[in-house]
């Protein structure tokens, strides 16, 4: 004879995904159901309805969160961006110089980007938008204007970093191996960067400030006496 008991722990032995019960849905259960689908099956098999089968519910249901498949890209890219502040965040110090927050910036970002290979081209290749992702940004280029960088010269040392990093990751994240390399990704990082860091140091110097005035102060001019301030009379 079975108990009912039983036949309740037979019946959720046998449940399908269908019929489990949802978990209620929010920006980041989709953001991260998102990530899943293209760590599992590829960048290009992300589609709202890929991702609502994912979720288990209808795709129009994500509508509601994001606009746009372009939104919801967005806020992947977002996504990535806090992963990097996560990653470099232990290394955060208001004195740090520009170029230990600039290697601590690159290898968070390759960090990232090797855990996530599918996702990691929109990094790549989408702007900073929403305001994790400026966050993040933030902490290289702020770093830069505090060194006292000419403004141009700190957009163009943010660009040839970050640029150089990505471009690296994408690359090393290639199913196909490059036509030239030595075989030791990390070598050629820790190299390539060097020669980045090296050349915005040669090339972008930085603004020296002009000693300050020394102007002689009230209090430190000598004071008239009484002797002074008797003029002599005229001879008659």
């Amino acid at each position: 004879m079975t108990t009912k008991k039983s036949a309740t722990k037979s019946k959720k032995r046998h449940r399908t995904k269908g019929d489990t019960a949802r978990s209620p849905l929010t920006k980041q259960a989709i953001l991260q159901a998102a990530l899943r689908l293209a760590g599992d099956k590829g960048f290009d098999a992300l589609s709202m309805r890929q991702l609502g089968r994912e979720l288990n519910i209808e795709a129009m249901s994500i509508y509601y969160y994001f606009k746009s498949k372009d939104d919801l890209l967005d806020g992947l890219h977002s996504l990535m961006m806090q992963h990097i502040f996560k990653v470099m965040k232990s290394d955060l110090s208001q004195d740090q110089s520009w170029e230990a927050r600039a290697r601590s910036f690159a290898a968070a970002y390759r960090v990232v980007g090797r855990k996530h290979p599918h996702i990691f081209r929109i990094v790549a290749q989408r702007p900073l938008i929403m305001d994790e992702a400026i966050q993040t940004g933030h902490t290289l280029m702020d770093a830069l204007r505090k060194a006292d960088f000419a403004d141009n010269d700190a957009i163009v040392a943010y660009r040839s970093i970050t640029c150089f990093v990505a471009g690296f990751v994408l690359l090393e994240n290639a199913t196909l191996k490059p036509l030239y390399t030595t075989g030791n990704f990390d070598l050629e990082y820790t190299r390539g960067l060097e020669v980045v860091m090296t050349g915005i140091k040669a090339r972008l110097p930085i603004r020296t400030k002009a000693p300050p005035k020394v102007t002689a102060s009230r209090s430190a001019r000598p004071k008239k006496t009484a002797q002074d301030s008797v003029r002599p009379r005229p001879a008659r």
